[in-house]
């Protein structure tokens, strides 16, 4: 398995068109998340590998920003924009 980080603008992209995205299978999930070095982080997970951002030394507060089981972007908590 590969890791799938991925830039703000692309995350936005993916979301902005279901997970979808030329020549790449559809993405699952969309995650934001602080990585090792305390940097907000985005990756993209496929369905074959769902949970892979899941809390550890080098994905710290992960946060699903878009399911694809759930066809829209969860609301977000209270606090968070």
């Amino acid at each position: 398995m590969k890791m799938a980080t991925i830039d703000k603008h692309l995350a936005d992209h993916l979301i902005a068109r279901d997970g979808c995205y030329p020549g790449d299978p559809r993405a699952a999930r969309i995650i934001e998340y602080i990585n090792a070095a305390g940097v907000k982080a985005y990756a993209v997970e496929y369905e074959c590998e769902r949970g892979r951002y899941s809390p550890s030394e080098y994905v710290r507060s992960p946060r699903v920003l878009w399911d694809a089981k759930q066809k829209k972007s969860p609301a977000p908590k209270r606090g968070e924009v």
